[in-house]
This record gives C-alpha cells, sequence and structure tokens, in this order.
C-alpha cells in the first residue's frame, strides 16, 4: 500500500473515533450532529479507501538484475537518461513517458534497456515489470504477458479469461501508479499497444530491432555499436582481465565490428578454454581468411570460435528468415560487393535485370527493406548519385557469404556482370550517354573529377574497373579512373594490386599520348602513383621487396620534371601538384626542413598561375612543416573537399597543441577521425597523433594521469593495428615507439620492454631511406629507448639515447620532438658538446665483392657497390632540399650493367646501396671511378676512384 493510501487510512480510523465519540458521549445535539457528520465523511473515505485499495498495485519487488559485465554505455545511458527528463517535463507527455530503442540484431539493446531501468527505478517506487515479446525468435502471446503483469500487480486475484478484459485490467491498475514496464524484443507496435500502462506517472522502455518510433508517436532511440573505448571496456569485463594485449584486444573488438553480443561470445570462450587474447585474435583472423578462401582447411581455434558465434549468427537468422526470398536473395548477393559501402542500384547487375526505372525503384525497396529490419546500415548520401548509402557489419556480411555459397549460385557470373554495367557509368565527353534509365547516374571523367570521398567510399570497385576498361579497350577511361586512385589507402587492398593498376594504366597513358588525347596523362597517373605510395613505407618480407617512400620519390619527381619540361599552363599546376606532394610525403617521414622547402617551391608555382586552392593547401601544411600558425584561416565550406577538411583539421590541432591546449587539440581530431575512416592511412595518422597528444597531457598535468596514460596506450595500440592492417610496417613501428613510451607513463615496463623489442626488429625491415642514424623514425624509436632505460635505472644510457634522438629532430627543424625527448632526458636545451665527435661531410663508401677473394678472371662478373654516409649533426645545417642523382660506374677494360641508376639524395637521408655487375673484357689492371650527377642539371657532383684490380686469363685461357 502506497504512502498515500496509508495516509487516508489513518484519516478514516481517526474520523471514525471522533465521530463516535462526538455522537454517543455527548448530550448537546451540535456535538451529535457534528459526529454525525464525520461518520458520513470517515464512510465515505472508507469507500475511497477501498477503490484505492484495489486499484493501486502493491509495490513490486521484479526489478532486472544487474549485469555485472554491463560496461561501455555511458554515453547512450546519459542520452536516454536526458530524453526521460525531458518528457516528464509539464506538456510533453499526456500519458505514460514511452523510451524505444531500436538497433541491429546483438548490439545490446536488453542490456541497455535493463540498466537504464536501473537507474530509473527511483523514479518509480512502484516497482517493474518487464517481459521478453519475443523469446529466442517466437512471439510471446499477449495474453500470457498480461497474466504476469496483473498477477504481479494484484497477488492472489482471480485474472480474466479474456485479452481485452485482462488489457483493460491493466490500464485500470495502472491509471494512478508509478510504475516503469520494460517490454523487451518487441517485433512491431500492434504487440506493445495493449501493454503500454495509462498513468502519466509511469514508463514504458520498449526495445526492438525495428524503428517503432513513429508508430508509436515518439522519437526511437537508435543503438550502435559502442566506440572502440566502450567495445575494449566490455571486452575485459567478460574476460576480467587487466589492461594488457592491447592491439590484440583491438583486433578482437575491430573483427567482431564492435558487436557486444559477439564480444561476449568470444570473451566467455576466452575464459572457458582459457585462452589468451592473441590466440583468440589469431583464430579470429584464420576464420576471417577461411571466409575470403573457403576451399582453405579450417584449424581446430576456428572452429571452436567459429561454434562460439553461432549464438550471434541465430540472430541474424532470426530475422534474415522474416526476409521474403527476393529479399534473402538480395541480401546474399549484396555481400559480393567488397566496397564498405554500397548503393542499391548494385544489385541489378547482380541479378541479372534491365536497368529500367521500374527494376530500379524495386532495387531500392528491397535494400530500404533490409535496412529496416537492421540488416544494412544506412550510410549517408551517395556523391555521387544522391542515393542512400548502405553498409554491412562484418558479421552479417559473413553471414550473408555463408549463405550465399550454401546456396551453390555460381558467384563468378554475377561479379562480371558486375563489372560490365559498373564500367559502362563512366565515360567521355566525346561518347555516347547510356540511355535514359539505364544507370542511376554517368559521369564524365574528362570534365569534372570524381568527388573524393566517392573514390574512397568506392575504391575496390573503381580497382576492379581499371581492368574491366582495359581489357575493353578503353584506355583513355581506364588511365583517367587510376589517376584519382592515389589519395586513400582503404583497409586491407593489397598495394600489389593497385601497383597493377597503375601499370595497366601507365600503359594506356603512354598510348593516350601519342595519339593526341591528352599531354599530361602520363603525369596524372605518376602523380597517383606516387601520391599513393608516399602514404606507405618500403618493407622487405619473405624475401620479397615491397614499393614504398623511394618508389614514390622516383615517380612524383618523374611527374615534376616532366611537368617542368612543357611550358603551358597545365603542366606549371601539374609540377606545382608535384612537388606539393614531395612535402607531403616528406611531412610523414617527418623531414619537416625538407619538406618546408618544397612547399615554397609548390607555393611559387602555384602562385604563377594563380591557383588559389593549392595555395590554401599549401599554407595549411606549412603550418606542420614550419610551425607557421598564421596560416589556418577559416575552415572551408562543407566537407565536400576531403583534403581540405583534412589539411584544415589537421593544422588546427596543430595550432592547440602548440598553444598546450591539449584537450581542444584531441576533440578536433577526434571529429575529423569519423570523416576518414574508409582512409585507413589518414585514420591511423589521426590515431597516432591522438596517443601522442595524451602523452602531452600526462606530462603536462598530473591531475588524472591513469586515465590519460590508458588513453594513450589505447590509442597508440589502435593506430598501430591500424597500420599493421594496411601493412605500412613504417607506421607501425612509429607507433610501437609510441605505444613504448605510454606504456611507461602506465607503469608497465615488462610489456614496454616486449613492444620495444617488436620495433627494433621490425624497423631492420623498413627501406634504408627510412632507417638510418639520421632518420625521424630512428630518433622516434631512440626516444622510446631512452625513456625504458631511464626506468631500468641506466641514466647515462637514458640521457645518451635521448640527446642522440634530439640532435635528429633538431636537424628535420621538429622543436616539439626535440623538446619532448630533452624534457625526458630532464634537459631544457642540447648539451654544449652534442654536435663534437660528428663526421664531416658526406663519405663516398664503395666496396667490391667476389666469390672467397678469388682474383678477377675475364669474363667473370663481380659487384661493385657505392652509396655515400648521412651529413654531419651541425649547428650551422646544410640547405634543405632533396636531389636527383645520376650514379654511374665508368671502366677501361670491363662492361657494366647497369650503364647508369637514378637515386634520391635527401638532405639527411644516405644515398641507397647502387649495385653495378661488372664483366672484365680483358686481362691486366682494372681501373674504376664512380660518379655522382645532378640529374636535373647534368652537373658533376662527385667522384670517387676505386683502387685498381688486376684482372687475370679466364680459366680457358690458362688451360690452353
Amino acid at each position: 500500500m502506497t504512502r498515500a493510501v496509508w495516509l487516508t487510512g489513518v484519516a478514516v480510523a481517526v474520523g471514525s473515533a471522533v465521530g463516535v465519540g462526538l455522537h454517543f458521549a455527548s448530550g448537546a445535539r451540535w456535538s451529535q450532529g457534528l459526529g454525525l457528520v464525520l461518520l458520513a465523511a470517515a464512510a465515505a473515505t472508507a469507500v475511497q479507501l477501498a477503490v484505492l485499495a484495489r486499484v493501486r498495485p502493491m509495490r513490486l519487488r521484479e526489478r532486472p538484475p544487474r549485469l555485472v559485465t554491463f560496461r561501455g554505455r555511458d554515453w547512450e545511458l546519459g542520452r536516454l537518461r536526458r530524453q526521460f527528463d525531458d518528457l516528464r517535463r509539464p506538456g510533453e507527455s499526456n500519458g505514460a513517458i514511452i523510451l524505444p530503442i531500436h538497433g541491429m540484431p546483438g548490439v545490446g539493446k536488453s542490456a541497455l534497456a535493463r540498466e537504464l531501468a536501473r537507474e530509473l527505478a527511483d523514479e518509480f517506487p512502484d516497482g517493474q515489470l518487464y517481459a521478453n515479446l519475443g523469446n529466442a525468435g517466437n512471439i510471446r502471446a499477449e495474453a500470457e504477458i498480461l497474466s504476469r503483469f496483473l498477477a504481479a500487480l494484484r497477488p492472489g486475484e482471480a485474472v480474466p479469461a479474456s485479452t481485452i478484459e485482462r488489457s483493460a485490467r491493466f490500464r485500470s491498475f495502472t491509471a494512478s501508479a508509478r510504475v516503469l514496464v520494460i517490454l523487451d524484443a518487441a517485433r512491431d507496435q500492434d504487440q506493445v499497444a495493449r501493454l503500454i500502462p495509462t498513468g502519466k506517472d509511469c514508463a514504458v522502455i520498449v526495445t526492438s530491432r525495428r524503428d517503432l518510433g513513429p508508430a508509436l508517436g515518439v522519437r526511437s532511440f537508435r543503438l550502435d555499436v559502442p566506440d572502440m573505448d566502450g567495445a575494449l571496456e566490455m571486452l575485459r569485463a567478460v574476460t576480467n582481465t587487466a589492461a594488457n594485449d592491447e592491439k590484440f584486444a583491438i583486433e578482437i573488438v575491430d573483427r567482431l565490428g564492435r558487436l557486444p553480443l559477439a564480444i561476449r561470445a568470444v570473451g566467455d570462450a576466452v575464459v572457458r578454454d582459457r585462452i589468451g587474447l592473441p590466440q583468440a585474435a589469431r583464430g579470429l583472423r584464420e576464420l576471417a581468411a577461411g571466409m575470403a578462401e573457403p576451399e582453405r582447411k579450417e584449424t581446430d581455434d576456428d572452429g571452436e570460435l567459429s561454434d562460439d558465434l553461432q549464438i550471434v549468427y541465430e540472430r541474424i537468422e532470426s530475422e534474415y528468415a522474416r526476409l521474403t526470398a527476393d529479399e534473402q536473395r538480395a541480401f546474399e548477393l549484396l555481400s559480393l560487393v567488397q566496397t564498405p559501402s554500397l548503393v542499391p542500384w548494385m544489385l541489378i547487375p547482380l541479378l541479372g535485370l534491365d536497368s529500367d526505372r521500374g527494376d530500379q525503384a524495386e532495387i531500392a525497396s528491397i535494400v530500404s527493406r533490409l535496412a529496416e529490419r537492421q540488416l544494412l546500415d544506412l550510410a549517408g548520401l551517395d556523391q555521387v548519385s544522391g542515393l542512400d548509402r548502405y553498409r554491412f557489419h562484418p558479421l552479417f556480411r559473413a553471414f550473408a557469404q555463408t549463405r550465399l555459397r550454401g546456396s551453390g549460385v555460381d558467384t563468378h557470373w554475377p561479379m562480371r556482370r558486375f563489372d560490365e554495367v559498373y564500367q559502362e557509368a563512366f565515360r567521355l565527353a566525346g561518347e555516347e550517354p547510356p540511355e535514359p534509365g539505364s544507370l542511376p547516374y554517368s559521369h564524365t571523367l574528362d570534365e569534372e573529377p570524381l568527388p573524393d570521398r566517392w573514390v574512397r567510399a568506392e575504391y575496390r570497385n573503381l580497382l576492379r574497373c581499371v581492368l574491366a576498361t582495359d581489357a575493353a579497350g578503353r584506355d583513355e577511361v581506364c588511365w583517367r579512373i587510376a589517376a584519382q586512385l592515389g589519395d586513400a589507402v582503404p583497409d586491407e587492398v593489397d598495394r600489389r594490386d593497385v601497383m597493377a593498376a597503375f601499370e595497366v594504366a601507365g600503359w594506356n597513358a603512354e598510348t593516350g599520348a601519342e595519339t593526341g588525347h591528352d599531354p599530361h596523362a602520363l603525369i596524372r597517373v605518376l602523380l597517383a602513383r606516387g601520391r599513393f605510395l608516399g602514404q606507405l613505407g618500403g618493407y622487405r618480407q619473405d624475401g620479397r621487396e615491397f614499393p614504398g617512400l623511394a618508389e614514390a620519390f622516383a615517380a612524383l619527381d618523374a611527374a615534376a620534371t616532366a611537368a617542368n619540361t612543357d611550358a603551358t599552363w597545365g603542366s606549371a599546376r601539374l609540377e606545382a601538384e608535384a612537388h606539393r606532394r614531395i612535402a607531403e610525403a616528406l611531412l610523414r617521414a617527418g623531414h619537416l626542413r625538407d619538406a618546408d622547402h618544397e612547399l615554397r617551391r609548390a607555393a611559387l608555382l602555384a602562385r604563377r598561375v594563380g591557383d588559389r586552392d593549392t595555395e590554401r593547401l599549401i599554407d595549411l601544411m606549412r603550418v606542420a612543416a614550419a610551425y607557421d600558425l598564421r596560416s589556418v584561416g577559416d575552415p572551408p565550406i562543407g566537407d565536400d573537399d576531403a583534403e581540405a577538411t583534412f589539411c584544415y583539421g589537421w593544422a588546427r590541432a596543430e595550432v592547440l597543441r602548440r598553444e598546450g591546449d591539449w584537450r581542444a587539440a584531441s576533440t578536433v581530431l577526434r571529429g575529423l577521425l569519423p570523416k576518414f575512416e574508409d582512409d585507413a592511412s589518414r585514420a591511423a595518422a589521426i590515431l597516432l597523433r591522438l596517443a601522442e597528444l595524451r602523452l602531452d597531457e600526462f606530462q603536462a598535468d598530473r591531475r588524472n594521469r591513469r586515465h590519460t596514460g590508458a588513453r594513450a596506450v589505447h590509442r597508440a595500440a589502435e593506430a598501430l593495428y591500424r597500420f599493421q592492417h594496411m601493412h605500412d610496417h613504417v607506421g607501425a613501428v612509429r607507433a610501437r615507439g609510441v605505444l613504448v613510451r605510454a606504456l611507461l607513463a602506465c607503469d608497465r615496463q615488462g610489456d614496454a620492454f616486449e613492444q620495444y623489442q617488436y620495433a627494433t626488429f621490425d624497423a631492420e625491415l623498413v627501406e634504408p631511406l627510412l632507417w638510418h642514424d639520421r632518420a625521424p623514425l630512428w630518433a622516434g624509436l631512440r626516444w622510446a629507448e631512452g625513456e625504458l632505460l631511464r626506468r631500468t635505472g641506466d641514466g647515462a644510457g637514458a640521457t645518451r639515447a635521448l640527446v642522440a634522438a634530439a640532435l635528429v629532430f633538431h636537424a628535420h627543424g621538429d622543436p616539439a620532438g626535440e623538446a619532448g625527448a630533452l624534457a625526458a632526458a630532464g634537459l631544457s636545451r642540447l648539451p654544449v658538446d652534442a654536435f663534437s665527435g660528428e663526421p664531416a661531410g658526406r663519405a663516398p663508401v664503395a666496396w667490391l665483392e667476389r666469390a672467397d677473394d678469388a682474383p678477377l678472371r675475364v669474363g667473370e662478373p663481380f659487384t661493385v657497390g657505392y652509396s655515400i654516409t648521412a651529413p654531419a649533426l651541425t649547428q650551422s645545417l646544410p640547405p634543405a632540399g632533396a636531389r636527383r642523382v645520376t650514379v654511374m660506374l665508368d671502366t677501361d677494360g670491363a662492361d657494366v650493367t647497369p650503364r647508369a641508376r637514378s637515386a634520391r639524395l635527401d638532405a639527411w637521408a644516405p644515398l641507397d646501396e647502387q649495385v653495378f655487375t661488372v664483366v672484365p673484357v680483358r686481362p691486366g689492371p682494372l681501373r674504376m671511378r664512380v660518379a655522382l650527377y645532378d640529374a636535373d642539371q647534368g652537373a658533376l657532383l662527385q667522384r670517387t676512384d676505386l683502387a685498381q684490380q688486376d684482372v687475370v686469363p679466364s680459366h680457358d685461357s690458362v688451360a690452353a
């Protein structure tokens, strides 16, 4: 009985006692009359009390149990609580407050609803009612649920037989109560209508997969997967592990698409089978590889994890089973499109339909229904067609692909048809446009470039289209598409496939130039090739060389040289673009002084032709290259220009970082991250900078250092995972260096040492241009080494390492890196003697290789190598700027292969080893000389005479 009913009962008892006393104990008429009045009032109140006692429920004890593993939903809980508070305001709700929550299967709607109910428990003193309306995919009868509710509200009372009477009784019982009702797993609004209480002091939380908000007259809260930090909290809560193995934890939740149900399933498997997170991550990796290659034999771990994920697939299956046959087929075939998002018209070629408007409308309707059932997610508007884009959750895609394979459909034919239709969307101004209604859009490549964001979304399709147009003999369309593939590096795209597309496009560009189409065709393809490789570092693996920065510089230098030889207006713009892209690659490598040199050169060229857009980008890039804080200016209008958006956000964050406002800088970068989630290179760079900002904050602000250090570890580990996923080993080494420092900030010395060992091993596989004792990458790892040595008590070794790192940062014009390394050493500036003991100038090094030091013989080849050491680190720094050079080996008695080699001589990098094969042609003394020429001007830069060698006759001559 509520407090109001209790007080009313007390009033009845007192009134009755006073009335009886006055009526019988007093002989006065007025007293007897007053006694009768009080008795009548007490009787009336007693009647009301009886009614209230029948209608008001008892205080309920049925409450959702607390989930001890509930984590990572603080923002969502806060948002729903604010929505509840808003609806409680006078005039906002005529009846019970309704809080609908909808989302995909397994996203955690039920757990969120239960936790929200616990937070709101004090607002509903009459208790809570809970009902699962779905119960493992089967709809529970409305009458059954009402019976349970009535039994809880009125224990011992008879429950009416009909559903209508039960509903009426439920409404009357809740009319003046304060009850919270949780309706979980609702299918539609009809299932919910009779279960909503009528009292304005009641509330109901409804969870469903479909959006029931419009039908219920309120806005439904769409629950999405948690962010990375929230997902990691969920995994740790389930596994009950400390904050370690961050990279593997990140890989697990990423491969699971951060879906809470899947995280719970894999976490339970980790605990049950007593396996570590590295083993679980490896199992998911192999499981994903098995999905991509069905003929691949799965390991035992694959099978176990696949079984653990069955609970997720069962939830998807329950929604998939409700689809029509056409919807099921569409869902399966769409999984063949490997882009992060897709547009509905792609179903037309996959299904083999004609591209008429009727088919397009029906296809759009099918895809829309798949999204309504939460099997696809909306991904914004398509920039080219204006249609809605949709995306697969990775586990939903895996389910669809499994279904497709099980159906026995030949998947090669739909994709061949897809490639044929897809390339029809691109044409040249002189080609006939497609028939009206045949495609949702048509893009004229030689009039307007493709939007940046659209290219990122369609990257894999465009990569296929390059090969399809080449096979179809559409050479100009082929190279024009490839010329727009350089800016982004999508996740899990093999760089060899991209390089193969650039090779094909290069051949077609040369053909186009010869036939007089576009004289700048090859320059544009070289720019795209250089831009792509400039975002990746080269490395060696399993005896294979993967191209990187060195080849990027070669392509961009070739583009700049070719543009310089052409006096047309368009060539000057392309030359400016080439130098800006060279600067961009140098910035990524940490060569700030050289980057600023290239940016100044690009700015001069852009100014000559009035290219204000390029000038603006250069100003923003110089914020990072030269600490020019005056160049930020106003933000770009809209997000259509992806590069301007990125450069502005990065520059703005840099300004705030240098002002010491790390929180504001982090906010800017976090706002930038979702816009470039489909560009693995930029996303990884943002995450790494966020980790560095957290470390800056950790050093400067002693408040809440535990939280700050943990966030630095998370962001560095996430950046490491992203770099490794895109096969950028240079970025991975850089991320490990930051991760070592973040782990030390959290007093995790053992984990930091392990990461340092991995980093030093990986660094040895990086291309020589980026890994030597004058490279910023080397300095970053020395910084981490110095902090590690300081923790182990080796103060002298720590100071040497940190000063060495600061020297390199100083040489490259990076005051932030220099100051950070010195601060870790407890110094405010470089010591006076820091520059002593350095070799002066670039000393050439040459060597000769032959088998077992045997004598040189006529006709038997041997090898001659040549390189140049890095410059001295002096206070009087040499001028910045890289040079393209030609290395030649001259002899007067031997054949040399190749005749000459091209290389890039950076101001702070050694010349790559240049190797020549020499075959003596006659016996006697052999003189050799290495000459180094400026490739642009032809001027002799350096000449080195090698030691004279004696050549003996060949074995055949001796035998004769």
